[in-house]
């Protein structure tokens, strides 16, 4: 009987002890794991075994950076192609008095010539791509805008020919930028778009991030001489093959010369228009100097592809930028022979008035 009782008492402990556990959990005594707490794994073992951010249970913010720096920079615009090879029996590349060079393919992106062409050094008025391309991408080229720019108020440059209160269009600034490398012009789109320089500056360093290139850092929006004021020729290829990709950015390098008709009229005249007469196919894109970055040019040409030829720091980089766009065209297999355009060769010894014309107009 003793026996008995001590049985039946054992067992409604039990069920009270069952009872209470039960409780505990419906009150929240025992809650259930947390996506926060749920796993214990060392960092390297979810590196090493990668769930998808969907399911993840781990925090976003435990991923650690070198992961997301492994990660491949997306060429824009997108590869269309391979990079050419080079063809059979190609010529050596020609000699250039560049520091710093190189020939790109806009189809694939890929390098057929390179010389230093990742050295950050001062590109000059270079800059004034990356500035006509954040003026393009923003968009509403036709605005008009009131200028608290005076031209006359910088020393040994070349200018659009601002003056406060003037009046005109983004797209005459644009213009104003390309054609003349007015420095002012620069400043005033700047202020325009962004609503002043250190803005406006932000959006270019922004423009190079998403193209994925290393090598720039930009402090102004003209290219004027600059502590810390620096990209390569490889980056001044890619800036320039994004914004071909414009119709805009191209109808503008494209032009031989503009008319701002806003508050005032202004003549205004591309600076390397004598060079894209004897390229065959040459459509721009910029040239610049200033003393620490010497003579700077970024040249394009489309023959059934396009190429791109930068040159920085060239005494010579009219002749060499056109002698460098040849050799990429003639010397690599496009899968249709070899392009038969020419450049038109001007006199060994630079006298031509289209070389002279180029060069006199300094940036």
């Amino acid at each position: 009987m003793r026996t008995l009782l001590i049985g039946l008492l054992a067992a409604a402990l039990l069920v009270t002890a069952s009872r209470m556990t039960q409780a505990q959990r419906t009150a929240g005594g025992d809650p259930e794991p947390s996506a926060s707490t749920v796993s214990t794994r060392p960092l390297a073992a979810s590196v090493a075994s990668p769930v998808s951010p969907a399911t993840s249970t781990a925090p976003l913010t435990t991923a650690p950076a070198a992961v997301a720096q492994t990660a491949p920079a997306v060429l824009v615009p997108p590869a269309t192609t391979e990079a050419p090879a080079r063809r059979a029996g190609a010529e050596l590349p020609p000699f250039t008095t560049a520091k710093e060079a190189v020939v790109l393919d806009e189809a694939s992106g890929g390098i057929l010539y390179a010389k230093d062409a990742h050295a950050p050094v001062p590109p000059a008025s270079l800059t004034k791509i990356a500035t006509a391309i954040i003026a393009i991408e923003h968009g509403d080229l036709d605005r008009v805008v009131t200028v608290d720019v005076d031209s006359r108020t910088f020393v040994d440059s070349t200018l659009m020919g601002l003056r406060p209160g003037d009046r005109f269009t983004v797209r005459d600034l644009v213009y104003g930028l390309m054609l003349p490398s007015g420095n002012d012009a620069a400043v005033a789109i700047g202020r325009a778009v962004s609503g002043n320089d250190a803005a406006f500056v932000a959006e270019m360093n922004a423009l190079v991030a998403r193209l994925g290139i290393h090598d720039t850092h930009f402090m102004n929006a003209h290219g004027l001489d600059e502590p810390g004021h620096v990209s390569s020729a490889y980056d001044m290829a890619m800036l320039s093959r994004y914004g071909m990709a414009m119709r805009e950015f191209r109808t503008i390098v494209d032009a031989a010369s503009y008319t701002a008709r806003g508050s005032r009229t202004i003549e205004m005249t591309s600076l390397i228009s004598g060079l894209l007469k004897w390229v065959p196919g040459a459509s721009g894109v910029k040239s610049g100097f200033t003393d620490a970055a010497g003579r700077t040019l970024v040249l394009t040409a489309d023959r059934w592809t396009r190429l791109y030829a930068v040159v920085m720091n060239d005494p010579q980089r009219e002749t060499d930028g056109a002698k460098l766009m040849e050799w990429g065209f003639a010397n690599h297999d496009w899968g249709r022979g070899t392009p038969r355009a020419i450049v038109a060769q001007p006199p060994a010894d630079g006298g031509s008035d289209v070389i002279r014309a180029a060069r006199a107009g300094g940036n």
